[in-house]
Formats: structure tokens, C-alpha cells, sequence
């Protein structure tokens, strides 16, 4: 089974198809910081760069577009997980890979409050719960 949290699907920088050209331009992207987490000790349990070499940052980009073209071949089980208020990706990228997937057996549910790093944020533990009880199931129906 195949169980993603804020899958990279849509991008909403305009600019990210640009990057693997960017990457021969620049060493570095700046990424930033979370700013769309809700819950104030969100940063306190992560850990992140707030830039990232260009090179990978492309070479990320890259995997997104071959999981997209993959996505069709997909017929395990899968849940996915999306963020409403994700700042990184939007929203709606979820739905459009939950229907290019093949499986019988997908699922999307919506985190209404959390931003793209769900599992430090404050449905941390629906998050949790919810791929657990996917684990459960997906052993469950292989026994």
C-alpha cells in the first residue's frame, strides 16, 4: 500500500517548471520557511533548510513529474492525505491524482487546518491514526 502526506503533485510557484534550468544558473533556491503551519510548536519538531542546492531542487521536480506519469500503474492500495491550507502545493493536486490512479481501493482525506508539513502541525495525530489505521487494513485484507 501506498500511504502520502501532502503529495507533490501541483506546485504553486508559477516558476518551478523553470528549475531544472535554474539549476545550471544558480548553486542555491531559497525555500523559505513554513509559514503556512498552525500550530506554534510546529518548528520546534522539525527540521528544515530554508535553501537547497539548485541541483536538487531540480532533480525534485524531475521525481514529481515521473510519480505523475507513473500514477496510472498504480493498484496497490493508497490514502492520501492533503492539507486544505498547504501553502507548498495545491490543494486540488490530490484529487486529480487520486482519480489518474488505478487502484480499487484509494481514498482521499482532507487535514481542514494543517499546512504542507502535516506531521508536525495540529492534526499531527489524525495524520497518524489515519495511516495507521490504513497499515491495519491493508494487512488485514493481505492475511
Amino acid at each position: 500500500g501506498v500511504a502520502a502526506v501532502n503529495p507533490g503533485v501541483r506546485l504553486r510557484n508559477r516558476l518551478a517548471p523553470l528549475l531544472p534550468l535554474l539549476s545550471h544558473l544558480r548553486q542555491w533556491v531559497e525555500v523559505g520557511e513554513d509559514e503556512d503551519l498552525h500550530d506554534p510548536g510546529a518548528h520546534q519538531r522539525m527540521y528544515y533548510y530554508t535553501r537547497v542546492p539548485a541541483m536538487s531542487a531540480a532533480e525534485m521536480y524531475r521525481l514529481l513529474r515521473a510519480a505523475w506519469k507513473l500514477a496510472p500503474h498504480v493498484d496497490a492500495p493508497v490514502l492520501l492525505l492533503q492539507s486544505r491550507q498547504d501553502g507548498l502545493l495545491d490543494p486540488e493536486g490530490a484529487e486529480a491524482l487520486l482519480q489518474r490512479l488505478r487502484s480499487e481501493h484509494k481514498r482521499l482525506r482532507w487535514l481542514e487546518t494543517s499546512g504542507h508539513n502535516a506531521l508536525v502541525d495540529v492534526e499531527r495525530s489524525l495524520v497518524f491514526d489515519q495511516v495507521h489505521d490504513f497499515i491495519r487494513q491493508v494487512v488485514n485484507r493481505a492475511e
